[in-house]
């Protein structure tokens, strides 16, 4: 290298130099412009968001309050329990952690990614739930990993629990979460928020604003391993208010029991007050799986569950009533004049009405009868003649003034109104003429007539009373008043009753039980027992053939309604078994069973009209009409 050379390199180096040194300075004037701006103009920002890093709200949920039978026993009441849960700005650290979190908390594989995907688009302040009812394990789980798992809060939730499991399951229904459509549609009112639990079913959604207590929250600040190290704010809960209900659980048990595994419905209620003692559907689910989270399959398997074990059977499900509906034929017959206690009617097994052959039961015929003696052993043509006579009009008038075919106003959602078919009626839902043969039909209780358990308790607790139709309720007017429901006004049909109807029918059907009739199953010594028997057919035979190609017996559908005592009663019921073939053989047990214990707790050893209460007297329908 040449000696030019040389100090042309170092005259360029040195120039070079104050550049060097310019961005130098200039960088630290960066640097010191930016913790400037950190540490002075921005401090309170920063300072806040450091803060916030430390303090986490933990909500605290609320218990519902208890529902109570009528003597203030629990029927749902609230267990204690923990949720494990985190918040939204610390999902991304909890995905580091999956594979433990899933090995320690025995979730399946791909549960909780599944759980962060659906709850991503929810409130960022609400908290993504990992775990429900966490047991002891579980959180000695989280805690002894608290240093790779800082996130995870363990907070107190009370869990609904039903301690009678399946009985009573759809009057009081279950709690699940809010759903996004309830929310949307302001169902629950302007203070439910996403996360709530809330009634669904049954008294749960009906008085879920009485039983729905109010959240409180609790924040406090932790250390860099999330462990709690000072409280900040605690908001108690503010728990739901209780409430009682009219319905006795020794009746409820009862009626279960004797159900057995039978699929139907049973309703038992005071006609003096409309309040409901018992009310059954079966088959049932248990509520006490929807008080945690139930699982996908679980659900489906409720709802293609081919027996309907989630539909309420008492109210929502109507049957043709059968024989049941004799009784109400018979008051038509009297109230209009056509029938008085002399009239008689001559069965030889059948009769030819409008062409057509229609046959009674008892195929040998049941000789000469008269009134009494058609309700006690329920001849057919008896009362063929009495709805050829009355006509399909009349028949409607004096059902629907008895409350049929009408909602009852129970409070429990989803009631049908069952159906008392009508010309009218037959119009306008298929827009076709109505036959007379088809009155025939329906004279028994067959045909196009369906109607609902509550319905048929609700009007022969009515009838017994001389023609006062109380509202059915589960809640007793005393807890109405105190949560601002008003009491419903009992309906009177109009005419009203006489007292020569209501007489002579209670007359007949305390002979259904306590003479030659089909009901002898349903009597309670001292009591007094009335009630009718029905048989109604499921299919016709020809369709029964077809569809039992293994010859496995097809049974008609069984019912039995009564109330008792005879004079003023105090309890009404019907009992419906679907393909329980004969009334008497598997519905009537089922109401003796409620009588029975109604019976023990209140009329044991009290003579029962002027009788001794050890022995019931046995008459004959002559003498009784005499």
């Amino acid at each position: 290298m040449q000696l030019r050379d040389f100090y042309k390199d170092k005259e360029t180096t040195q120039a070079r130099i104050p550049i060097l040194q310019a961005a130098i300075i200039l960088g630290f004037l960066v640097l010191l412009a930016g913790l400037w701006k950190v540490q002075i103009l921005r401090h309170n920002h920063y300072a806040a968001r450091a803060e916030q890093n430390q303090i986490r709200s933990i909500r605290w949920v609320a218990p519902r309050g208890k529902i109570l039978d009528r003597y203030g026993r629990p029927l749902a009441n609230n267990r204690r329990s923990y949720t494990l849960s985190v918040t939204r700005r610390d999902i991304p650290e909890l995905e580091s952690s999956l594979d433990l979190l899933t090995e320690g908390l025995q979730f399946e594989p791909g549960f909780l990614q599944s759980q962060i995907e659906k709850q991503r688009r929810r409130p960022r302040h609400l908290p993504l739930v990992l775990k429900e009812d966490a047991g002891i394990g579980d959180i000695s789980f989280i805690e002894a990993h608290r240093q790779e798992l800082p996130a995870i809060q363990v907070a107190p939730h009370p869990i609904r629990n039903y301690p009678e499991d399946e009985v009573a399951a759809h009057l009081l229904g279950y709690v699940t979460e809010i759903s996004e459509n309830q929310l949307e549609s302001g169902v629950f009112g302007d203070t439910a928020k996403p996360g709530d639990l809330v009634g669904q079913k049954g008294v749960e959604r009906v008085y879920d604003h009485i039983l729905r207590g109010v959240d409180g929250e609790k924040t406090v600040r932790v250390d860099s391993r999330g462990r709690e190290i000072e409280t900040r704010k605690m908001i108690p809960p503010q728990a739901g208010d209780n409430l009682r209900l009219t319905i006795d659980i020794d009746i409820q048990r009862a009626a279960e029991k004797a159900f057995g595994d039978k699929a139907g419905a049973a309703v038992a209620v005071d006609p003096r007050t409309g309040e409901v003692l018992c009310l059954l559907s079966r088959p049932a689910f248990d509520p006490n799986s929807f008080a945690g989270r139930i699982s996908r399959e679980q659900w489906a398997q409720l709802l293609l569950d081919p027996q309907k074990p989630m539909q309420n059977r008492a109210i929502q499900s109507r049957f043709p009533p059968g024989s049941v509906f004799k009784i109400f034929l018979a008051v038509a017959g009297l109230q209009e004049g056509i029938l008085t206690p002399t009239h008689t009617e001559h069965c030889s097994g059948g009769t030819e009405i409008y062409g057509r052959r229609f046959a009674c039961w008892k195929k040998e015929g049941h000789g000469e009868v008269d009134l009494h003696r058609a309700i006690v052993s329920s001849c057919n043509v008896f009362f063929y003649r009495l709805g050829r006579k009355l006509g399909i009009d009349k028949i409607a008038v004096h059902a629907k003034a008895m409350g049929l075919g009408n909602k009852t106003g129970i409070d429990l959602l989803g009631e049908s109104p069952g159906i008392i078919p009508s010309p009218e009626w037959k119009r306008r839902i298929y827009n076709a003429n109505w036959y007379p043969g088809e009155t025939i039909s329906v004279a028994i209780g067959q045909g196009a007539v369906s109607l609902t358990p509550i319905q048929l308790a609700r009007a022969l607790g009515g009838l017994g009373l001389g023609g006062v139709y109380n509202v059915p309720h589960v809640v007793p007017a005393d807890e109405l008043n105190r949560v601002g429901k008003p009491l419903p006004v009992p309906h009177k049909p109009d005419p009203p009753l006489e007292p020569r109807t209501v007489r002579l029918v209670s007359r007949g059907l305390w002979g259904v039980v306590n003479e030659y009739g089909t009901g002898r199953r349903a009597a309670v010594r001292g009591f007094d027992v009335c009630g009718k028997t029905g048989t109604a057919q499921v299919i016709g035979r020809e369709s029964r053939e077809r569809m039992q190609p293994d010859g496995e017996p097809f049974e008609d559908n069984a019912w039995f309604v009564g109330f008792a005592p005879r004079d003023l009663p105090e309890i009404a019921a019907a009992v419906f078994v679907e393909q329980g073939g004969s009334g008497g053989a598997s519905a009537a047990p089922v109401l003796q069973a409620m009588f029975q214990v109604y019976f023990d707790k209140h009329k044991r050893k009290q003579p029962q009209n002027g009788a001794d209460s050890e022995h019931v007297t046995f008459s004959l329908p002559s003498e009784r009409m005499n």
